[in-house]
């Protein structure tokens, strides 16, 4: 499924999925276990912003458009806090 710079074999990768639909977190996060990533599951943005700060993904899958804080909002937050 994903290839190049995240298919490292020395270490699992680590991925955190956000979503606010449960179907498409399962989906996601099922298709990336299978193909061996270590993956973080959550819901909206506040979980995010705490789920990366604590957890530090190699790859953060981010829905655009969720409730109380869309996708933009988060990423704005990310980059103001690195």
């Amino acid at each position: 499924m994903l290839s190049g710079a995240l298919k490292d074999k020395s270490r699992t990768r680590k991925i955190l999925v956000v979503d606010d639909e449960p179907d498409m977190l399962s989906i996601v996060s099922k298709s990336l276990i299978v193909e061996g990533y270590e993956i973080i599951i959550v819901n909206n943005g506040m979980e995010c912003i705490d789920k990366a700060k604590s957890e530090h993904p190699d790859l953060i899958l981010l829905d655009s458009v969720m409730p109380n804080m869309n996708g933009q909002t988060v990423l704005a937050k990310l980059k103001a806090s690195q």
